[in-house]
């Protein structure tokens, strides 16, 4: 998702977890940043999982205790130079690879 006001605004890009997504969708108050983030967006994208993505999920669940579906949302960052967005307490395993940003 890419996120910018204006075109002299930087570009932030956010990989939004299935938490998040819920806590979005089930009007939770950790979902009101979700939310706002959702707003501001000037686009959205479904991001398919390839070979590249796959095998990247792979490694990192290879190093970390951490659900397989995880993997793919922060290797979907790191390929993007993205932030999670997410409140999944796993995500805390991968935060020397993987920028999180807390909800």
């Amino acid at each position: 998702m890419n996120n910018a006001s204006n075109v002299n605004d930087v570009i932030e890009v956010y990989v939004l977890d299935s938490f998040a997504l819920i806590a979005h969708l089930e009007d939770e108050a950790r979902g009101v940043k979700v939310t706002k983030i959702l707003k501001k967006a000037q686009q959205l994208k479904i991001i398919e999982a390839d070979m590249d993505l796959t095998l990247k999920a792979a490694k990192l669940k290879s190093k970390y205790p951490v659900a397989y579906a995880d993997c793919f949302a922060a290797s979907l960052a790191v390929k993007k130079d993205a932030k999670v967005i997410t409140g999944d307490p796993e995500f805390r395993e991968m935060e020397d690879e993987v920028k999180v940003e807390w909800i």
